[in-house]
């Protein structure tokens, strides 16, 4: 993902992307987010959506008294098998959901464009549209 479009998601979901480098993170935690979103630019609708909505899960929690360390947190954020992949930790049910929901869109929605997309075989799999599949 362009560079811009991170920063954009990370600084309107500040709690959620909190670990964006080994000095932000806690010791012991596995990070890769510190690579970056690893996914083309048509998902970033896609990403913002769900963020702004777990994120909003994360304040409530943490109006709530929850300590920042057991606050749920993104790790890496990847495409795999041409499909979104969150990596989270402390995550709850509620934000699986919504997490699983934006995967599963991710499978119809173009990676390069974020128009309806289908599952394409290119040597690995992309979900592409048919204009950015030419």
């Amino acid at each position: 993902m362009e560079k811009e479009l991170q920063q954009k998601l990370f600084d309107t979901c500040p709690l959620f992307y909190r670990f964006r480098t080994e000095q932000e993170r806690y010791c012991d935690q596995h990070n890769m987010l510190e690579l970056g979103v690893l996914c083309g630019d048509g998902w970033y609708q896609l990403l913002l959506d769900v963020s702004v909505k777990v994120e909003s899960i994360i304040r409530d929690m943490k109006q709530s008294g929850y300590e920042d360390n057991s606050l749920p947190v993104a790790l890496w954020v990847k495409e795999k098998y041409g499909e979104l992949l969150f990596d989270t930790d402390n995550s709850t049910v509620e934000i699986d959901r919504l997490v699983g929901l934006a995967e599963t869109e991710s499978a119809y929605t173009c990676a390069v464009c974020g128009k309806p997309g289908t599952m394409r075989d290119r040597g690995w799999l992309s979900c592409l549209c048919r204009r950015c599949s030419l």
